[in-house]
């Protein structure tokens, strides 16, 4: 809700006529300050509001530098609107002498009114009601609610700690440089006005001359001339090219050493994360392998006993066996048909497991463990100790997490390095060119004045003092450093106790798969001839079934371990940085189907 008291007769008849040639809103405090230059700096700014035919926007009050402000505008003729809030007319003390004095029920409407009737914005002195005035304005602008000029009047230097903690925000990663280049701050009253008008699209120019002399061939010489221009009420349009090119720039260098550094951490990462995904679908597929084998050798067994079973129970219907035997092999049955369930389970586990690595459907997926020739390279020449300095050395040199963490220490150096170049000179070429232009009427008639600037040249930039801002960073990027370089070390350490370890596993596998396959030769040989014992009485039903177990167990510690040597290859390929297509190529060639049939 919006209350507008109109003027006495008196400050009506006063009123100008005429259209104002700018509309200013002028944010300042309601007390008048303890410096009386303050005072003085308010009466400037609202003269030169009416002595250029202007309009003043601000809060309505006539107490403090808001009366101040007011009444030289309007006493130099300026026109006047003021917007205060209905809970403030006491406390601020209403200027009813405006020419429009409206009287609004919250403070969001006093500035949105405010900012609606106003071409520009300035901020004088004033408290935390004319800073939070100036942010919110400020704010706008930032936002592209508007793109109205803002000044800062910084008399006496009263707004330099809030600009240098504004420059410290900036610093900290809380503003962008654009952000504060939306604000023009001056300690120049005469000189922040005009180009806050100006920047609006709006600008008036005067000159005045004395004592001018002049020459024409027929005309003689006249001498004491005066003369004056005015350029009023006009439209100011103005346009600027600014162009820069480094040519000597020892911290941007440091930057751009930066940025590659960056850029190759970041197709590391990738390659990392490349080796990573074949690893462990790779993990993925000999653990549904090894699942489909447990299931498959479960079964067998569970078959094989109970046919066992099946022959206990005759021969003891036939009073040929004891009842023992029965009990035997049904609490082995039961056992077997408990691991089955178990198998099964485990196998859904590991083709759910794949699947999601792949993306395919799990119905679509079986796998093959790995042949018996390949599984057991005993052949290998890399199985020897020479070979174990020689993956130390390629994983040393091509690991892909032992590469982006000697990026990262780089990276920290180069931080260092632009801190410590921070300091040093710096050379641009820079070229410049631009127009202003007023257009309209003046005390003269149609008037215009227009002004074309151009250059070229170098440009010389030596930092002088940043408050030791500069060499706290450089001692925070120093030991970033150290702490990257002791990252860098032990995960050296790390990767080469794994390449042992991987090392180890491939260097010990091959043993272990050909006596794995020894001792599943003789357990089916014991089974054979358990069987046959049995058969004409000299072994119990028990020693089968225990035979039975023997050669299960020996068949999946066979399948195991022929897994873990393929995989042991792999891991070790993956910590040299060499784990790609060929290798997974190379890996598929080892694997051949079993006679597990999936349900």
């Amino acid at each position: 809700m919006t209350l507008t008291s109109s003027p006495t007769s008196a400050a009506a008849s006063a009123a100008p006529s005429a259209r104002p040639h700018f509309s200013l809103c002028v944010y300042c405090g309601s007390r008048p300050g303890e410096d009386a230059g303050f005072t003085t700096l308010a009466r400037a700014v609202g003269t030169w509001i009416g002595k250029h035919h202007g309009q003043l926007v601000y809060g309505g009050g006539r107490s403090g530098l808001m009366g101040e402000v007011a009444r030289a505008a309007s006493a130099a003729g300026a026109r006047v609107v003021g917007v205060i809030p209905q809970a403030l007319v006491d406390k601020e003390l209403a200027n009813h002498g405006c020419d429009e004095l409206h009287i609004v029920t919250t403070m969001h409407e006093r500035k949105a009114l405010m900012a609606e009737r106003s071409d520009a914005f300035l901020a004088l002195p004033g408290g935390i009601g004319t800073l939070e005035e100036l942010f919110e304005v400020w704010t706008w602008r930032q936002l592209g609610y508007h793109d109205k000029p803002i000044g800062l009047l910084n008399a006496a230097g009263f707004y330099d700690g809030l600009w240098a903690f504004l420059q410290h925000t900036t610093g900290a990663g809380f503003m962008g440089a654009w952000q504060m280049e939306l604000v023009e701050m001056d300690s120049d009253a005469q000189a922040l006005l005009p180009r806050l008008v100006q920047n609006a699209g709006l600008g008036s120019s005067e000159s005045e001359m004395r004592g001018a002399q002049f020459s024409a061939p027929g005309m003689g010489t006249q001498r004491g001339v005066d003369f004056a221009t005015s350029v009023t009420g006009s439209t100011a349009t103005r346009w600027q090219l600014q162009a820069s090119q480094p040519l000597y720039n020892p911290q941007r260098r440091a930057q751009q050493q930066q940025l590659q550094l960056q850029a190759d951490m970041t197709e590391l990462q990738w390659h990392a994360r490349q080796q990573q995904v074949m690893l462990r679908t790779a993990e993925r597929y000999l653990g549904l392998a090894l699942a489909q084998e447990t299931l498959r050798v479960t079964q067998q067994q569970l078959a094989a006993v109970q046919q066992a079973f099946d022959a206990a129970q005759e021969r003891y219907r036939l009073g040929s066996a004891p009842i023992t035997d029965t009990h035997e092999a049904q609490a082995r049955l039961a056992a077997l048909q408990a691991q089955q369930w178990a198998a099964q389970a485990q196998l859904d586990i590991q083709r759910r497991a794949l699947a999601d690595s792949t993306g395919l459907a799990p119905a679509q997926l079986h796998a093959h463990l790995p042949q018996a020739s390949q599984a057991a390279p005993g052949t290998n020449t890399n199985n020897t100790p020479a070979s174990l300095l020689l993956w130390q050395e390629r994983a040393a040199q091509s690991n892909p997490g032992l590469l982006l963490q000697q990026r990262a220490v780089e990276l920290a150096q180069a931080e260092a390095d632009k801190h410590q170049r921070s300091s040093a000179a710096s050379v641009d070429l820079v070229a410049q060119a631009g127009q202003e232009r007023l257009h309209g009427s003046g005390s003269y008639g149609d008037a215009q004045n227009k002004q074309l600037n151009a250059m070229v040249g170098l440009q010389l930039t030596v930092p002088l003092s940043t408050g030791g801002w500069r060499s706290a960073k450089l001692e925070d990027s120093l030991r970033q450093h150290e702490a990257a370089q002791a990252t860098l070390e032990q995960q050296r350490e790390q990767v080469a106790q794994q390449v042992h370890s991987a090392w180890l596993g491939l260097h010990l596998g091959g043993e272990r798969v050909r006596a794995l396959h020894t001792a599943l030769t003789a357990s089916s040989a014991r089974l054979d001839a358990t069987r046959t014992g049995h058969e004409v009485g000299d072994r119990s039903l028990l020693d089968v079934l225990n035979a039975h177990a023997d050669q299960a167990t020996q068949q999946l510690a066979l399948a195991q371990a022929r897994s873990e040597l393929l995989l042991n290859q792999l891991r070790l390929a993956q910590l040299a940085g060499s784990l790609d297509e060929d290798a997974l190529r190379q890996a598929n060639h080892s694997l051949q189907a079993t006679d597990f049939a999936t349900k």
